[in-house]
């Protein structure tokens, strides 16, 4: 792309849940070896900076363990002394708020080398904790100066989305961030132009300020917005789908069509490469998140996280597989196609159960040999946090029983205790093998 001198290199991921299943004797250290993978990333490629798309946390207060685990990674790969070759130019004050008015690198008692900018999710919103004031966990990271948190709106119902203006060389971002909203309200004021967004203007001395936006409302008294800056939006939403509810998730038209690029956090499935936008001229990156919580088909994709470069208006990208990832299988079956069930069925004879428990656990141990054959490779050997036990799969079977009686699906997993990550969460028997998505 150019000149490195122009490039602003950017790693972007979302959802990273730390703390899921920390009780789990297997799986209580997935989310952090995901999530140290992507940091360890970020600093062997040495990108100037990490966006993180909500839902760095999995609990609202997160556990004592989960804190530090955080912490402890935080501080291994956000602090050194590599030099920042970047800077912001719009009044920081009103974008990280009183508390830690400046972005974490200028504070003169850190040494920060990957500067992080995050929102909240839905998992990691702000609440009350017995004062006047709403604080989400990433508050407390934020007050390390480990993170900078951004995209927090004081009033729901009157949203007010500023940019962080970012310059390298000739290079200009402006970076917008909206934390979680309950997509209802936020449906709400987006149809009554109750949100803002500011865009940088320029004034005949070429001093950078900013000016409110809407697209749906009357702007010929503003000044042309400066068109030497590359617009991301940062967000959290559900993602609107044929099947979602109008009203439970946003729509792309809602999006500024002047914005540039999309990142998308929230949805679970890695949809990483940019799509275009059918409602404007902008780009959507959908990452997903980087531990499976759910044992959906979208969580079985492999992950992704990627650092995208940008130079003036251009924009690429460079994906990397997850390897610090537990393999998870998904797949259906329908009893009513097993040859023998189906004529014994049709003959009315009466179908022992263990018949039917023999069928599916064939399928089960077929999908585990499958596993095996698919168990990623760890980039990274030196890691502070390791998968345990990787060769324990997540493996769901989604089962259509129609014309079957249903079988205890805990007997049956379990006979995969010591083989599975998940043996009582193996089977989910239904009467349809249409998958309903998240």
């Amino acid at each position: 792309m150019g000149s490195e001198e122009d490039i602003i290199s950017i790693m972007i991921t979302t959802d990273s849940h730390l703390g899921y299943c920390e009780r789990d004797p297997v799986r209580m250290n997935d989310s952090f070896a995901a999530f140290e993978e992507v940091l360890k990333l970020s600093r062997e490629n040495r990108v100037d900076m990490m966006l993180l798309g909500g839902d760095l946390f999995h609990d609202n207060k997160p556990s004592r363990r989960t804190m530090r685990n955080a912490v402890q990674l935080l501080e291994k790969y956000v602090l050194g002394d590599d030099p920042i070759n970047f800077e912001i130019i719009s009044d920081q004050k009103k974008i990280f708020g009183q508390d830690c008015n400046q972005v974490n690198y200028l504070h003169p008692h850190m040494s920060i080398a990957l500067p992080i900018f995050s929102i909240h999710g839905n998992h990691d919103d702000p609440s009350r904790d017995g004062g006047p004031e709403a604080l989400a966990a990433l508050d407390l990271l934020s007050a390390t100066r480990l993170i900078n948190y951004f995209g927090c709106q004081d009033k729901v119902d009157d949203i007010h989305i500023k940019p962080i203006l970012i310059k390298k060389g000739q290079t200009r971002i402006a970076l917008y961030g909206l934390g979680n909203v309950r997509d209802e309200r936020l449906n709400r004021s987006w149809d009554q132009n109750k949100v803002t967004f500011y865009r940088p203007a320029q004034d005949e001395a070429s001093d950078i300020h900013l000016e409110n936006h809407d697209d749906n409302l009357d702007t010929h008294h503003l000044k042309e917005p400066c068109a030497r800056f590359f617009n991301i939006l940062l967000l959290h939403q559900n993602r609107a789908t044929m099947r979602a509810g109008v009203k439970t998730s946003i729509e792309e038209r809602m999006i500024p069509k002047w914005m540039d690029l999309v990142i998308w956090g929230h949805e679970h499935e890695c949809r990483i490469d940019f799509e275009r936008s059918s409602q404007g001229r902008f780009a959507i990156t959908q990452p997903g998140s980087t531990v499976a919580t759910s044992l959906s088909p979208g969580e079985a994709i492999q992950k992704n996280c990627a650092i995208i470069q940008i130079k003036l208006d251009r924009i690429k990208m460079q994906t990397f597989p997850m390897t610090m990832i537990r393999t998870f299988i998904h797949d259906e079956f329908i009893l009513a196609n097993d040859e023998d069930l189906a004529e014994s069925r049709d003959r009315g004879e009466i179908i022992d159960e263990t018949n039917i428990v023999q069928v599916l656990q064939n399928k089960v141990e077929s999908m585990v040999t499958q596993a095996k054959d698919n168990i990623s490779i760890p980039r990274f050997s030196d890691q502070l946090f390791q998968l345990l036990q990787p060769e324990l799969a997540l493996i769901r079977l989604r089962v259509d029983h129609r014309g079957f009686p249903k079988v205890n699906a805990k007997n049956l997993g379990a006979s995969f205790v010591q083989k599975l990550a998940n043996p009582e969460q193996v089977l989910l028997f239904s009467r349809s093998s249409t998958t309903k998505k998240k």
